[in-house]
Parts: structure tokens; sequence; C-alpha cells
């Protein structure tokens, strides 16, 4: 039996090239969920703010959005702190969803002092709710998760 070494040094070539590429697709799956966890927790914060917001434009709805659930000026402060410093994460995202996503932060931070003083007119919170709505569904065109999320809800309770 003899031994093609062309044929060797083919296989060990090709071998060899697999190798030097595995990291490049260890770090594209690290990206990805990177992208995947940093999609989400954009998604809860902005989720956070909507019934704050949503209280200024129809003030009406206040008696059916429980207490907990609108945010303190301290609370909102804070989360819109929270999404600000997800910004330096970004670059993960796509371009279209890192321009959405400043949008939404940059109304966010500019209607701030608006909000705590309570003067920020009905208009003006409908318009970020929309930004906020259309950065989620931007949002979760790239995918918020990898797997269908687990929903209780859904199952069937036999007693």
């Amino acid at each position: 039996m003899t031994i093609d070494w062309e044929a060797a040094g083919a296989v060990a070539t090709a071998f060899a090239a697999l190798v030097a590429l595995l990291p490049i697709f260890i770090a594209s799956a690290a990206r990805k969920a990177k992208a995947r966890n940093l999609r989400m927790r954009v998604v809860v914060k902005l989720t956070k703010l909507r019934p704050t917001l949503g209280a200024i434009v129809v003030p009406s709805s206040l008696h059916d959005v429980p207490d907990h659930a609108i945010l303190s000026n301290k609370d909102l402060i804070k989360t819109v702190a929270e999404l600000e410093s997800m910004l330096k994460e970004t670059e993960a995202l796509t371009p279209k969803e890192q321009d959405s996503l400043s949008q939404v932060i940059a109304n966010l931070e500019l209607m701030l002092p608006s909000v705590c003083s309570k003067q920020l007119p009905a208009a003006g919170a409908k318009a970020v709710l929309q930004l906020i709505d259309r950065t989620v569904e931007i949002l979760e065109k790239q995918g918020l998760m990898k797997n269908q999320p687990y929903q209780p809800w859904k199952d069937r309770i036999d007693a």
C-alpha cells in the first residue's frame, strides 16, 4: 500500500483551512447571541416605558393601569439612563436597529424634563410611543430569541 502524498497534502490543507475558519464561526455565533441578548434587554426597557407614556396620551386610561406599572420620575430617569448605557453595545445590531434605537433614546432624553415636570403634551408622548413601537418591530424582525419563548398561559391544565 502506497500513500498518495498529494492527496494527503490536500486533505491536510483542507483540515488546516477548517481549523483556521473555526474562530470566525465561533465569533459570528457569539455576535449573534450578543445581539439577541441586547435586543431582548432593550425591548424589556422600552416596554416598561409604555404605561407611563400611555397615561400621558390617554389620562382617562390611568385607572386601567396598575400603580406599579407607572414609573416614578426616579424610575423613569433610571430606565432611560439604562437604555442610554446600552448604546455602547449596539455594534452587535444592524444599522437600521442602531438608528431606530438612537432615535428613541434621543427623544426620551429630550422629553424627560417635560415628563418629570408633568408638562409633556399628549402629542409628544404619542410620538415617542410610535417611535418605541417602530423600534420594537424592527428589533423583533431580527429575532429576539433563538427559540420560541415558553408561554405557560397556553398550557392546558387538566385536573
